[in-house]
């Protein structure tokens, strides 16, 4: 099913109130403003819709940086408007509304502002979409998830205020050519797998998870933005009037979702599945000219393995990967929460993997301070760094100059399994293997092994 044509967008600015502009400066005449309107009106006619501001630059009516100029006062006339709030700068423009940078003057910080533009305020479908937005996302509070702040209507414009995020998004990095390593990628989606279990139990879906609705802030924490699709599992009445109409992003979006059917939370795990296979190939699940294209694939064409175009990814990511974008939602994960524990495993394997190399260092450091302590330290280390062993006294009960007492064994040390009886390892194995950080080497690999085969029983 084609989806529904989007509005046009803000940039197509409100038409009178450009015009009132370009007459109070007296830039153009009333004449050349009019050819304008209409030549819009014909080109919108054939299916070529433009901009009036575009028209009157391309007809020499304005200068690019006088159109500039005038648009630039049109945001700042429409900050002013909302009493509270000092506009500071355009961040974005959607299809139903416009995001500023903006100070409240009241608590002095900086948030988001968002606007719906008039056109739309006299549509009382989009209206209540907004305020659902709104509302979705002041019943959210999670670290992971733009925290809602305000909502409101002022001089004819609808507002929403939201958490002000410093920083770029998943697809600001993806679009500048960046290709994310399996540990870079799988910190930020087990963030928004958190955020997305979070709304789940609360009884909502999002419904347009993508890198462009993935904020990353300096800290490296990642922010879910966007709920202006979300809405409850459980709302019947909300399913049966949106039934047969497409929500979502093509490149991204669930089988499900194209084919407009009745959904739940398993569509945000396609989604996130999607996104995760993006950044971590470097390319989007599914190539098309068109959106059309791009959804018959989502629902007919097997996904390319997304180990046959990153040869550095692990088996277990390419395996949820693939269980995440499962066509039949009956054979991807279940819930949020379990996909989150199979990301959350292959994160601690890269941990492990990583772990031996500083492991060994620590081995090799405890074995040279051993040889450049003297006997005592020799005694120590033949007792195990960290064992329970006293450290050697004199004849006063003092540890000898120069010779550190041996500390108590910390709690996360790993201590080697005591030998059989009448068994002893020292005619076969070097001093090195008796070392604790040589030990827990031994057991990190064998964790590894064992988590591994348990992800491929699945």
């Amino acid at each position: 099913m084609a989806p529904n044509p989007e509005p046009k967008s803000e940039i197509a600015e409100n038409e009178a109130e450009l015009t009132k502009l370009v007459m109070e400066k007296d830039l153009a005449s009333r004449a050349e403003v009019e050819a304008c309107l209409k030549a819009q009106k014909e080109a919108s006619a054939a299916g070529k819709p433009a901009a009036l501001g575009d028209l009157l630059v391309r007809r020499g009516c304005l200068t690019p940086s006088q159109l500039a100029r005038l648009r630039s006062s049109m945001e700042a006339t429409r900050g002013q408007q909302i009493p509270g709030y000092q506009l500071l700068s355009k961040l974005g423009s959607g299809s139903t509304a416009a995001v500023f940078k903006a100070r409240q003057i009241s608590l002095n910080r900086i948030v988001a502002l968002k606007v719906m533009p008039q056109r739309l305020s006299r549509d009382p479908d989009y209206v209540k979409r907004f305020y659902k937005e709104g509302e979705i996302a002041a019943k959210l509070n999670h670290p992971n998830i733009v925290q809602a702040i305000d909502i409101g209507e002022a001089s004819g414009y609808h507002y929403f205020v939201m958490e002000y995020v410093e920083g770029k998004t998943v697809h600001d990095e993806l679009a500048g050519g960046k290709v994310y390593t399996e540990a870079e990628a799988l910190a930020i989606i087990i963030q928004i797998a958190k955020a997305l279990e979070y709304a789940h139990a609360a009884g909502l879906i999002h419904r347009d998870v993508k890198p462009k609705n993935i904020m990353l802030m300096p800290d490296a924490t990642a922010k879910l933005a966007d709920m202006g699709l979300a809405r409850a599992v459980d709302d019947a009445a909300a399913a049966q009037a949106e039934a047969g109409t497409l929500f979502g992003t093509p490149y991204y979006i669930s089988p499900e979702q194209i084919l407009a059917r009745d959904i739940d939370a398993r569509c945000d795990i396609y989604a996130l599945g999607a996104t995760l296979y993006h950044m971590v190939t470097g390319q989007v699940p599914f190539i098309g000219d068109d959106p059309k294209s791009v959804m018959v694939k989502h629902l007919k064409q097997p996904l390319v393995s997304p180990e046959r175009l990153n040869l550095d990814l692990s088996a277990g990511l390419c395996k949820a990967i693939n269980k995440m974008m499962a066509k039949d939602r009956a054979k991807r994960y279940a819930n949020m929460t379990e996909a989150l524990k199979d990301l959350e495993s292959i994160e601690f394997l890269l941990d492990v993997e990583e772990t031996p190399s500083g492991l060994a260092a620590m081995a090799d450091e405890d074995e040279l301070s051993a040889s450049k302590s003297g006997p005592g330290g020799a005694q120590a280390a033949k007792n195990g760094a960290g064992a329970s062993a006293e450290p050697a006294k004199s004849g006063t009960g003092k540890a000898p100059a120069g010779v550190k007492p041996t500390k108590p064994a910390d709690k996360k040390t790993y201590a080697a399994p005591p030998a059989p009886r009448g068994f002893t390892m020292e005619p076969i194995l070097p001093s090195v293997w008796k070392n604790p950080a040589v030990i827990g080497i031994i057991i990190a690999l064998i964790l590894s092994v064992i988590v591994n085969v348990l992800l491929l029983m699945k």
